[in-house]
């Protein structure tokens, strides 16, 4: 039953994190919801957000992106001892580039988790060797409110439906909270079907507000700054921060 979650999970985040080519300009690996995993020991945790040590996001134990290379990310990776050191993987991939409007090539290089076994940790993208995209997948819990608490209100938020709407039997609404200028994504999903297509088409249309407690999925820090034009045609739909409702 556990693994027949896990796979539902992965189907839903699949189609969510399509719409994330928009903000780091290609697809990312799906993650599961936290609430499928179990307890991870506090010291396979990777809690650098919270704590600031040892760089404060976006920068990522000594990575920065934009700047750091592709054998300091290879070999910063066999040094964390969350990372399981069997899995690495890497990819070619291809991206849309916003501000040359042409179409770019780099790599992905990514890593599981000692704890969720087999669950993807991080995924590091790459052009021209250097650092452009740090995609962390959150095995710990993170709520909205502790990261806004840490970096202030974000400059917006995206809503991106998923599903069939009122007609589908199951249904996802998706929220990421954007800080420019410090180049971090923060998501996560409201994986209800009721209270998604609430949230979705009746609560943030409105200027309703969200809750402080929702637990995030993964955590994106970029080399540059997302801007709000790359989200043309994405699906997802643009919302000043609303707060909380707490």
């Amino acid at each position: 039953m556990h693994q027949k979650r896990e796979r539902l999970a992965f189907a839903v985040a699949f189609f969510f994190l399509i719409f994330l080519c928009a903000i780091s300009q290609e697809f990312v690996p799906p993650a599961f919801p936290l609430s499928t995993l179990t307890p991870i020991p506090i010291e396979f945790q990777d809690r650098s957000f919270l704590t600031g040590e040892p760089c404060e996001a976006p920068c990522w134990y000594g990575l920065l992106p934009g700047i750091s290379h592709q054998n300091e990310a290879l070999e910063l990776l066999g040094t964390l001892n969350f990372i399981d050191t069997t899995s690495f993987a890497e990819v070619s991939i291809g991206y849309y580039n916003h501000p040359t409007s042409s179409q770019e090539s780099g790599t992905r290089l990514s890593a599981d988790c000692i704890y969720p076994e087999g669950r993807t940790c991080v995924s590091l993208d790459f052009n021209k060797d250097r650092v452009r995209r740090v995609l962390l997948f959150l095995n710990y819990p993170l709520s909205a409110g502790q990261v806004v608490s840490r970096l202030g209100a974000p400059d917006w938020i995206e809503v991106f439906p998923d599903g069939g709407a009122h007609q589908a039997r199951w249904f996802r609404c998706h929220i990421s909270m954007v800080w420019s200028e410090h180049r971090i994504v923060a998501s996560y999903t409201e994986f209800d079907r009721d209270e998604a297509l609430e949230l979705c088409f009746d609560i943030l249309p409105s200027g309703g507000q969200l809750v402080s407690n929702a637990l995030l999925d993964f955590l994106i820090y970029l080399a540059e700054s997302p801007l709000m034009e790359e989200l043309e045609g994405s699906g997802a739909s643009i919302f000043p921060w609303p707060g909380f409702s707490e």
